[in-house]
């Protein structure tokens, strides 16, 4: 959807309002809440990798599942696991005994 507003315009505007938070802050001494802030969004930031990281994990440990469902040679499949259990071993013990207790489960 198109506005009619002009590009200039619009720069000027959000300028203007930058200037006015910038002195609200500065009156108010919001330096101070920076240290606040700062170890909070690095936790935040922190928590986001590791989201992003675990959800990519169980997303491909799906893709493998039903790539393991469709593969009718036995080398294959042997393939398919050892190439996933030698990526995950190497992030934690823990997610390689997931995946080989994973594997073991007899599929439909």
């Amino acid at each position: 959807m198109a506005y009619d507003i002009e590009y200039l315009a619009m720069r000027v505007y959000i300028g203007i309002w930058l200037v006015v938070i910038a002195l609200i802050v500065s009156f108010f001494e919001g330096s101070v809440f920076v240290k606040v802030f700062t170890r909070f969004t690095e936790e935040l930031f922190a928590a986001l990798i590791c989201i992003i990281y675990i959800v990519e994990s169980v997303v491909k440990l799906f893709k493998v599942s039903e790539t393991r469902a469709r593969v009718s040679s036995v080398d294959t499949l042997v393939g398919n696991a050892c190439s996933i259990s030698l990526v995950v071993s190497h992030t934690d013990q823990g997610t390689f005994c997931f995946v080989n207790f994973l594997l073991g489960i007899p599929l439909k």
